[in-house]
């Protein structure tokens, strides 16, 4: 597994656990964006910290570099000609 990438942290807030993330755009390169169906999406992961860290920040947000297996979509019945309607999600 590759270190992860780092672009943010955060600060949980409030009596119900919200969490105020900040993400610094100066460190977001093309190659970290996906594009699906014409939009763009930054997928991220949001996570505790064992302790708070000297700004108060709570939260480490890092990019989520998860990328599907080529083998199971490989797999997959082909059902192009079935009746049944196409139920596939994106994600």
């Amino acid at each position: 597994m590759s270190d992860k990438k780092y672009c943010g942290s955060g600060k949980e807030f409030g009596k119900y656990g919200d969490i105020n993330v900040t993400i610094n755009l100066s460190d977001i390169t093309k190659d970290m964006i996906t594009e699906y169906e014409g939009k763009k999406y930054l997928r991220v992961v949001v996570s505790k910290k064992r302790e708070k860290d000297k700004f108060g920040k709570t939260h480490s947000v890092y990019l989520n570099e998860w990328k599907p297996d080529n083998r199971e979509t490989a797999t997959e019945p082909d059902n192009s000609n079935s009746d049944e309607p196409n139920n596939d999600l994106p994600f």
